[in-house]
């Protein structure tokens, strides 16, 4: 199986990784499942769901995933 593994922590933001922990993002569109891999726990994505800073958003390879960060950037993840 094909998987992209975005890693939000890899944008620069990690420095504010000892926060509260406060949504980063959310799922504007998913298409098929993907997942948020977060602490140990796997969550499946749907329109609406939080991303947070150290998610790792994984799809399989016809997924896609679009979100929208707390600073109106947008970007799409899906396989490569």
């Amino acid at each position: 199986m094909q998987r992209l593994i975005l890693i939000l922590a890899a944008t620069g933001w990690a420095l504010f990784a000892g926060a509260a922990m406060a949504a980063s993002g959310t799922a504007l569109g998913v298409d098929p499942a993907a997942q948020a891999e977060r602490r140990g726990t796997t969550e499946t994505l749907v329109v609406g769901a939080d991303i947070f800073i150290g998610d790792r958003v994984v799809t399989g390879p016809q997924g896609q995933v679009q979100i929208r960060f707390s600073d109106s950037t947008e970007l799409v993840v899906g396989p490569a």
